[in-house]
């Protein structure tokens, strides 16, 4: 009830950009994360105590090589007009590998499953006590554990989401 008195957690804004583009990488590090500029949003807070719920839902598939097995990591980059920008915003806010992780192993040459597509997605609640703009950007990142060296992996642009919530 304290909610509905005092306006707290109404959505006040929603955000989307996304599209097929398809970004690639060979790096095999999990800490060495991949922009997904095309489908950054740049928004301006309501006020300093918004909260915003940023959702990505994708798709990836290794582009070159077979029988290979990857570890995907998703996350996001925020960055605020004047201050401050912030790689792997979930990384910093909760431990390393906290459920954004997938694992992709095609190593099985025999099903013919080389070139299988993954479904990836990831939300989080970010609280960045700022009205200054703020650009949001999707991020991956990808570390080979077996299977051929070298290969390259490709995340969508997919479908990014934003949700200002008052606070």
């Amino acid at each position: 009830t304290a909610a509905k008195s005092s306006g707290l957690g109404k959505i006040l804004a929603i955000y989307q950009d996304g599209g097929t583009a398809q970004y690639a990488t060979t790096t095999d590090d999990s800490a060495s994360f991949t922009d997904v500029s095309n489908s950054a949003i740049t928004l301006t807070p309501a006020s300093s105590s918004s909260k915003f719920w940023l959702s990505w839902n994708t798709w990836g598939n290794n582009l070159s090589g077979a029988s290979q097995a990857l570890n995907v990591d998703l996350d996001f980059k925020r960055a605020i007009s004047g201050g401050t920008t912030t790689s792997k915003i979930i990384q910093a806010g909760i431990a390393e590998g906290s459920g954004r992780r997938y694992q992709y192993d095609n190593r099985s040459n025999s099903l013919g499953i080389n070139y299988l597509n993954v479904g990836l997605s990831v939300t989080y609640l970010d609280s960045p006590s700022t009205a200054s703009a703020i650009t949001y950007t999707p991020q991956f990142s990808k570390n080979q554990w077996a299977g051929t060296s070298g290969t390259s992996m490709g995340v969508h642009e997919g479908l990014f989401q934003i949700m200002e919530f008052s606070g």
